[in-house]
Order: C-alpha cells, then structure tokens, then sequence
C-alpha cells in the first residue's frame, strides 16, 4: 500500500471514476431532450465505468486481492461493451452495426484464443481471463473510435472531433492494460482487432440513411 507507484496509480484510478461518474451525470440529465436511448445507455455505460475504476483504485491499495483486479476488468469491459453498442445503434444502418458485431465476435474468439491458450508459463488462467476481458474493452472503443470518427468526416467541427480522440485515448489505456497483463498473447490479439475493425470500416459501404452519433 505504501508503493508511490501504487498510490499514485490508485490516485489516477480515482480521478478516472470521478470523470466517468460526471460524464454519466451529464448524459442522465440529458436523457430528458433528443435521444432519450442513447442518452440512457451512455449514462449507463459511463456509471459501469465508473464503478470500475473505483475497483481498479481498490485494487490498487490491496494488490493481493485478485477478485478486485476481475471487479475493475469486467466493469470496465461492461461500459465499454454498452457504450460500442450504443453508438452502433444510433448510426442506424445495417452496415455499421454488422460490422460492429462482426468486428466483436472476431476480437473475442481470438481473444479468448490467446488468452486461455498462450504458452506463457508466468501468467495464471485468471490473468489470462482478465487480459481477455481489457482485449473486449479496446476493441469496444475501437469501434466507437471509428464510428464517431466516421461522424467527425461529415460534419468537421472542432467539438466533434473531441468524441473519437476521447475514445481513443480509452482504446490506447485499455490496449496498454492488455499488454500489460500478457505481453506475447497482446500483440497477436491487438494486431488482429485492430486490423479487422479498420479494414471492415473501410470496405463495408455507407447507408444513405445513417445518422450521425
């Protein structure tokens, strides 16, 4: 508990939650005008986020407990899942929510993949489920990385380009958390989310009738 690296991880940890919890306030406040479903769902996804870096800051004062380190990492994962859904759901065409879905079902059988299989002697089956469930939560950024990026492209204003850097920055966290926690498996399960996800956002074709997140 006295680790100043520890601490000072358990500090940003806090801050996080703190910055999460208000973003969720902001959307539940929302919810009242406009989109009321995304509004919910994104305040939702924005509480779970919260709560989970709230257990990664618990977590981080009591490293010996291995049920807060999978508290942090399904929550985190939770947010992020709802979240990517959420903004799949808004875009409103056929083509980006099969690719969205398409894109997840990869990433998890590959995750899982090299998560439960990697030949690491050094890293435990929990840490392996756990590095599967930090894999889940970038490739759910990822995709909403790149459909807000994809609403950025049509309507270039400065305050809309804040959503995907946003997003990234969660992908980038949650990618560096991934490695982390399996260094071999990480590079072969981030590769192949990342290459999959960009590759379906270019070639999947554009609805007429989508609308921007």
């Amino acid at each position: 508990m006295g680790n100043p690296l520890e601490l000072t991880l358990a500090l940003l940890s806090s801050l996080s939650a703190l910055l999460s919890a208000l973003v969720g306030a902001f959307f539940a406040v929302s919810a009242r005008r406009g989109r009321l479903g995304l509004d919910l769902s994104m305040s939702l996804a924005f509480s779970a986020l919260a709560a989970g870096y709230l257990a990664g800051t618990a977590a981080r004062l009591d490293p010996a407990s291995p049920a807060l380190a999978w508290l942090e990492a399904s929550l985190l994962a939770v947010g992020a899942l709802v979240a990517a859904f959420s903004y799949a759901g808004i875009a409103r065409t056929r083509h980006v929510s099969t690719g969205v879905l398409v894109a997840g079902v990869i990433l998890l059988l590959t995750a899982a993949t090299f998560a439960v299989l990697a030949n690491e002697a050094t890293i435990s089956f929990e840490s392996r489920i756990v590095a599967l469930l930090h894999g889940v939560r970038a490739a759910a950024w990822i995709a909403c990385t790149l459909i807000s990026l994809r609403g950025f492209l049509k309507v270039r204003t400065p305050v809309r380009l804040l959503a995907p850097m946003g997003y990234a920055l969660l992908a980038l966290a949650a990618t560096l958390r991934l490695v982390q926690q399996a260094p071999t498996a990480a590079a072969a399960v981030v590769a192949a989310a990342g290459f999959g996800l960009i590759c379906l956002a270019i070639v999947l074709p554009r609805s007429k009738r989508s609308v921007n997140p």
